[in-house]
């Protein structure tokens, strides 16, 4: 990629980024020979040149006429990316301080009670992603699981590599002092561990979440999240390799039976072997 295209990222406009090419080349140059080389505009120039000046980019003789030559590029970008980190910290302080008096002020507004016992949304193509990302985010005390295994006909690509992000929330599920326990189904059980073991994810998720085998079963996958939602998968009709859509439940009757029926498997279940 050229310098200029490069200097383009830096939000560098088309003039500037000219300019800074042509003083980088010379080493010492002229106003009028950085306009003439660089077919600048010369009402363009000097608007140009002080800019980068003023960005720290370049440095300037004050005499007549002025020259110019480009500034250390190692200090110059090293200036760039310590203000970059230190706006993105302060914007970032700035984002918390509202968030947390939008939260204080949402708690101070009292909720009409809704008529509805039951709400739910339902999530296809890339948005089941996020909704099984917000399995993990939303839990305020635990999570049962029995989740929707990666067998040998369905290790898509875009299946293995969400992995990883979603051992990463489970960790940070279980620092929160969420308690995770998942049912895995026998037939499925030792070709997920064994996908686990071979990314070296298996020990990581032992120690953080408690598991254990059905045998004698095969339930439908179904998650209940804090007694009051619940997660299940919807099929495609044509693959049942596949899921056609996720629906979250709002519904605490729902919730609650559902969670009976996983301790009942529960119960029943082996606990899993870590070696």
């Amino acid at each position: 990629m050229k310098i200029r295209e490069l200097l383009r990222d830096l939000k560098l406009n088309k003039y500037e980024s000219i300019a800074y090419e042509v003083i980088l080349k010379r080493g010492v140059v002229e106003a009028s020979i950085i306009s003439k080389e660089g077919d600048i505009p010369f009402g363009k120039i000097y608007e140009s040149l002080g800019s980068l000046s003023a960005k720290g980019l370049i440095e300037v003789q004050n005499t007549r006429p002025k020259k110019y030559k480009i500034r250390n590029p190692k200090t110059t970008f090293r200036d760039i990316l310590n203000k970059k980190q230190l706006e993105s910290e302060e914007e970032l302080k700035n984002l918390k301080d509202t968030l947390l008096q939008i939260e204080n002020e949402i708690s101070k507004i009292s909720v009409q009670e809704h008529k509805e016992k039951t709400f739910w949304i339902t999530a296809m193509g890339k948005e089941i992603d996020e909704m099984m990302g917000s399995i993990f985010s939303e839990a305020k005390n635990e999570i049962f699981m029995i989740p929707y295994i990666i067998n040998k006909s369905d290790q898509t690509k875009s299946a293995l590599l969400n992995i990883p992000r979603f051992v990463k929330e489970i960790n940070k599920t279980v620092g929160r002092g969420v308690k995770i326990k998942v049912i895995l189904p026998e037939k499925f059980a030792q070709v997920q561990i064994k996908i686990l073991k071979k990314m070296r994810f298996f020990d990581k998720i032992i120690k953080n979440v408690e598991i254990r085998i059905l045998g004698e079963l095969s339930p439908e996958p179904f998650t209940v999240i804090d007694s009051d939602k619940v997660v299940l998968r919807v099929n495609d009709p044509i693959n049942k390799n596949k899921i056609l859509a996720m629906i979250k439940i709002i519904d605490n009757e729902l919730s609650k039976s559902l969670k009976e029926k996983f301790n009942e498997m529960w119960k029943i279940a082996k606990p899993i072997k870590e070696n």
